[in-house]
């Protein structure tokens, strides 16, 4: 496979983030020209659940986006670094279910945030990365 094949779940992942950019910088916004929140309370980043939950999920969401994705992103470099694990199908495969579940994580969590259904996306989005990092680790090991 090619490594365009490869980086196609890695460029979905990363315009994932970016959206979720977008859409918490333009809920400040709003919140800032509806005097809903001031500059200082930005610069503390200390937003009243109560007052503010919309600027809170986005915030948190937005946060969520830099934490189990860094790992997948590592998973996926050392493979785009190692021709002979390219080769290998089921990795492909459980990028693009983690990507997927991220997605579907994100949309949950930005509209209904039904908290039994984000964790199962979770759960199953985390399953994939783990079972990628656990198969990586055995294929390097076989490597050498």
């Amino acid at each position: 496979m090619s490594t365009i094949t490869w980086s196609i779940p890695v460029i979905v992942m990363m315009i994932l983030t970016i959206i979720s950019v977008f859409i918490t910088l333009f809920s400040r916004i709003q919140a800032i020209r509806k005097d809903k929140i001031s500059l200082d309370d930005l610069r503390s980043m200390d937003f009243y659940k109560k007052e503010h939950p919309w600027l809170e999920i986005t915030s948190r969401h937005l946060d969520n986006l830099f934490q189990m994705p860094v790992l997948f992103y590592i998973c996926f470099i050392i493979i785009l670094l190692t021709p002979a694990l390219m080769k290998i199908h089921y990795f492909l495969v459980l990028g693009w279910l983690f990507v997927s579940f991220r997605i579907i994580n994100s949309i949950i969590h930005l509209s209904t945030n039904n908290l039994s259904l984000r964790l199962c996306s979770f759960l199953v989005s985390t399953a994939c990365l783990f079972t990628m990092i656990l198969m990586l680790l055995f294929e390097l090991l076989k490597l050498h």
